[in-house]
């Protein structure tokens, strides 16, 4: 079963920057490109590292630990190929990000 869940007010991103949510003990991480919001979790697979704080390039960030490269807009890991992060389907709904999450 899926719901969407209200993580933040879009505004409090600004365009290049990257925020962590917390949810019901969820980290989200939160990607404000040229290409609008993008949501995945927030935790590397690799040692937990919050991707958040990672670069982010042309839709890529790299883990601020061991630069492991994740697509923003997939959760694909460029690194190791058999690795990924969730990617969530996002709305922005009355100036707020939305994301579609399954229990």
């Amino acid at each position: 079963m899926s719901s969407w869940i209200k993580l933040i007010e879009s505004e409090k991103i600004a365009l290049g920057e990257s925020r962590c949510v917390e949810f019901e003990g969820k980290s989200f991480g939160i990607f404000h490109l040229d290409t609008g919001f993008h949501v995945i979790d927030n935790i590397c697979p690799h040692k937990g590292a919050p991707l958040h704080e990672g670069f982010v390039q042309n839709g890529v960030v790299v883990c601020p630990w061991h630069q492991w490269e994740f697509q923003v807009t997939d959760g694909k890991c460029l690194s190791i190929q058999t690795q990924g992060v969730t990617s969530y389907p996002v709305e922005i709904r009355e100036n707020s990000i939305w994301v579609e999450v399954t229990s």
